[in-house]
This record gives structure tokens, C-alpha cells and sequence, in this order.
């Protein structure tokens, strides 16, 4: 499960539902709202990435 969560491509998500068209302004707000979310799990990915030290030898 861990696995699969860390290659959730975000950034591709995000741009397809930021290139989806409508003209109902309550779905584009909802729209927006959850590229907002997303965004918010990327940032929080890429800080939990940076506290985890690789296993390995160090050069």
C-alpha cells in the first residue's frame, strides 16, 4: 500500500482536471477545491520524503 500511494502521479492529476471545461460555476469551484487538495498531498508527500534517509553506503 505505502508503494503505491508514493507513485500516485500528482502533478498529472492536477493538470487534467485543471484542463477540464464547464460552464457551471459550482463544478468549477468544486473543481478548483480539489486541485487545491491535491496539491496540498503533494506538498505533503515531498516533506515527509525529505525526513526518510535512504539505506545504504554513503560516498
Amino acid at each position: 500500500m505505502r508503494l503505491k500511494n508514493q507513485a500516485v502521479p500528482y502533478f498529472d492529476i492536477i493538470k487534467r482536471l485543471e484542463n477540464l471545461e464547464t460552464n457551471d460555476k459550482e463544478t468549477r469551484e468544486f473543481l478548483s477545491k480539489v486541485v487545491q487538495v491535491i496539491s496540498n498531498m503533494q506538498d505533503i508527500q515531498d516533506e515527509a520524503k525529505e525526513g526518510i534517509n535512504k539505506i545504504g553506503f554513503v560516498k
